[in-house]
């Protein structure tokens, strides 16, 4: 069925409070209304809450065949909104279409001025019949509503629901000034910040994206196999910094990793996406530990016998997991520090596998790079915007910032934010601080966290080939990371 027919309404049966067998009674205030289930399953239930409940804390049971579950709790509130995203999950691109209800992609991207639909649900209430097709569906506008494209507020002409029950639209205009394939999306309405998505935008008098990671080509092409064949060449330095019990700490590490993987079409589109972000963009995605939640399934494949030959020689990568890798650093007895200095070539070799054939594909270290500040770095607060600045980098390269946090037990978040090397500055947004879970800090003399920062200094990504791989990617790093408490 096409977009223009779902929105014509074609097909829409009318809802039931009782779907095989199932009531769902939400009771708050003193108020109880039974959820519209979309559908059930031994694991999972999908309703819509009715308009009719009112905000505040309460309850919720389910009843199944006349036997009552204990109430669990609910918070509701007046607005809370959630991009739908292509791949059913929250994560990754959102879906996103033109005025003829089109779905827009790498090859055929809205530019800047143009107006794009997007989908999702929890504007806030709406009057009327939730188990019917909505006849006249109306705006909220009286609700708060801000809708951000590559961190520049954009021009929103409508937000309301559709003609579906708990299906809502937003009608907006792209910003000037923003393109790429991996560009942020959010929402905010009120206190509440959406999910963060992104979505490809072409530069003007194009249709097709591109960027420094990809373009539409690569990513129309792949979308086009049964699956996907994707190498990784990666070379860089790590500096860390932590606090120890005699104050700051410093350690230097080494890294060559080489990885081969098969993905399905849609993970290499969706997934990737997840990784990376068009420059002037920051997106964060979060992971419920304790939520049926589905990752992507990767396949490492065999490449032979690996080795990397740096200015101390020709060493062998040891396989593990889903890739090959080397590690050394500049304390213990283990392997010393490999890496050369900044515009080294170091060469990888693999003999070839059964997927994968033998290449040998050289790789340049990137122009030296510093974070200011970053061994005085321990905290970041949530609630204000946190800016970075570094020296050097490639004038080519850009600058790659990603932060991550999680509680331990439930769930986990990350974002990165990229701006070319040569500005010389980013600033992490307020809304992505303030969407990070608050780090876990362990009592005790050392400062332990579970909050992480990194800020890569990379050269500008290049391609490599190999017999069996659809497409190879050679990435080259200095960077600097930090232990620090999101609070």
């Amino acid at each position: 069925m096409s977009a223009a027919g779902l929105l014509l309404g074609e097909f829409m049966p009318t809802l039931d409070q009782n779907l095989g067998g199932v009531l769902i009674s939400v009771t708050v205030a003193g108020v109880t209304t039974q959820a519209i289930p979309h559908y059930v399953s031994p694991g999972q239930i999908g309703a819509i809450l009715p308009s009719a409940t009112p905000p505040g804390e309460g309850t919720v049971r389910l009843t199944y065949n006349g036997e009552t579950s204990a109430p669990y709790p609910i918070l509701v509130v007046e607005s809370a909104f959630g991009l739908m995203t292509m791949g059913g999950n929250g994560l990754g691109h959102a879906v996103v279409m033109d005025a003829g209800f089109t779905v827009l992609g790498p090859d055929n991207a809205p530019t800047a001025g143009q107006s794009v639909i997007f989908w999702g649900s929890g504007l806030g209430a709406l009057e009327g019949d939730e188990t019917q097709l909505i006849s006249a569906p109306r705006s909220l506008e009286e609700l708060p509503f801000e809708l951000y494209i590559g961190g520049k507020l954009a021009e929103t002409a409508y937000h309301g629901r559709s003609q579906f029950p708990a299906l809502d639209q937003i009608v907006a205009k792209i910003p000037d000034g923003v393109a790429g394939c991996f560009v942020s999306v959010y929402i905010k309405t009120g206190a509440f910040i959406s999910n963060f998505t992104t979505i490809p935008v072409a530069a003007p008098g194009s249709r097709a994206c591109e960027d420094v990671f990809t373009n539409s080509q690569e990513v129309v092409g792949l979308a086009g196999r049964e699956n996907v064949v994707a190498g990784w060449l990666q070379l860089g330095r790590f500096i860390g910094h932590a606090q120890g019990m005699d104050g700051p700490t410093q350690l230097i590490s080494d890294a060559a990793t080489v990885q081969f993987l098969r993905y399905t079409p849609a993970n290499f589109q969706n997934w990737g996406g997840l990784s990376l972000t068009s420059m002037g963009s920051c997106a964060l995605s979060t992971f419920v530990l304790s939520a049926p939640f589905q990752p992507p399934i990767l396949e490492g494949l065999d490449g032979g016998e690996l080795s990397i030959t740096t200015p101390g020689g020709p060493t062998p990568l040891v396989r593990q997991g889903l890739g090959y890798n080397l590690a050394g650093t500049d304390v213990g007895t283990g392997m010393p520090l490999f890496v050369g200095e900044p515009g080294e070539t170091h060469t990888y070799s693999a003999t070839g596998g059964p997927v994968v054939g033998m290449f040998s594909e050289s790789i340049t270290l990137p122009a030296a790079f510093s974070v200011n500040g970053m061994a005085d770095i321990t905290t970041i607060p949530r609630n204000q915007d946190f800016e970075i600045t570094w020296t050097g980098g490639s004038p080519d390269g850009y600058v790659l910032v990603t932060g991550s946090s999680n509680d331990l037990t439930s769930a986990i978040t990350q974002f990165n934010c990229a701006v070319p090397a040569a500005e010389g500055r980013l600033t992490i947004p307020r809304d992505i601080l303030a969407s990070m879970i608050p780090s876990v800090i362990f009592p005790g003399p050392l400062f332990i966290t579970s909050g992480q920062l990194l800020v890569y200094g990379y050269k500008a990504p290049k391609r490599f080939t190999a017999p069996g791989l659809d497409i190879g990617n050679k990435l080259t790093h200095f960077a600097e990371t930090a232990t620090v408490a999101y609070e």
